[in-house]
């Protein structure tokens, strides 16, 4: 069974419009420019709201629900991550021709639990329309799970790192708190709301990178400045499962980006 939910989960990434690559291939040439008297200028300020934007979208998605699967438990999803950008400001069309209001990710999730309240994980994601892929590992410890008078209570981190650009590298790491309650409907539902802090720090680094002078034969090469971004977002997730088919929304809510993932998966 476990193997039939990883295929599935496969198939589901691999059939997604994530295969149509191109509209989304981040370019970071669009942030250097050259003034009227011929001087380099570099859009730093842009670089760092494009990456803040871009890390805040491929990040792992489903931290909750707070409590987890249990330490014989596995769980398999497939999770769709629709992230809303302002596609109109320039540090976006410095870094992408044509780019959608919503950028689409989907993410595979693989994760087991442990003794002690423990869980490990990772997750695979793509960005829709791009060669961006990112990995991802994580780790969740609920220190206060299952009691009847009192909601179940965990964190979780992760580190993840997106490839795929000859321009860019991306790393971020953070940490959710989670806080939570499974309600049982008819004995076989179970209804799992949370609502949690996220934390995250997303490091951008560019290549280096060429850009031409009008009526220029040779590029002038620079390399943009490292950008640390830390980001804060309060989340807001459901999981329901009945039997072993789980499904979930989580909305990550903050000043800016806003992000709203879907999910269906298999929990045993």
């Amino acid at each position: 069974m476990r193997v039939a939910a990883v295929a599935l989960a496969v198939a589901l990434l691999g059939s997604s419009p994530a295969a149509s690559a191109g509209r989304h291939d981040v370019a970071l040439s669009g942030f250097g420019s050259f003034d009227a008297d011929g001087k380099l200028v570099v859009d730093e300020a842009g670089f760092e709201r494009m990456a803040r934007d871009l890390g805040l979208a491929m990040r792992p998605r489903f931290g909750g629900p707070a409590s987890t699967v249990g330490s014989l438990g596995f769980d398999v999803g497939y999770s769709l991550v629709l992230t809303d950008i302002d596609e109109r400001k320039s540090y976006w069309t410095h870094a992408v021709p044509d780019p959608d209001k919503t950028l689409k990710v989907s993410q595979i999730s693989l994760r087991k639990g442990l003794p002690y309240s423990l869980e490990v994980g990772g997750v695979l994601g793509h960005l829709h329309g791009s060669s961006l892929w990112s990995f991802a590992f994580e780790l969740k410890w609920a220190f206060v799970e299952g009691l009847d008078h009192a909601p179940d209570i965990g964190i979780r981190l992760h580190v993840n790192t997106v490839v795929g650009s000859r321009d860019l590298a991306m790393l971020t790491t953070g940490g959710d708190f989670l806080v939570g309650k499974t309600f049982g409907l008819g004995g076989m539902v179970q209804l799992k709301p949370y609502i949690g802090y996220a934390g995250t720090y997303i490091r951008a680094t560019s290549h280096v990178i060429g850009v031409f002078r009008t009526g220029g034969l040779q590029p002038t090469t620079f390399i943009l400045p490292d950008q640390n971004i830390g980001t804060h977002r309060a989340l807001l997730g459901l999981r329901l499962l009945a039997t072993v088919v789980d499904l979930g929304f989580e909305a990550a809510l903050g000043k800016g980006t806003q992000t709203y993932a879907f999910r269906a998966g298999l929990n045993f």
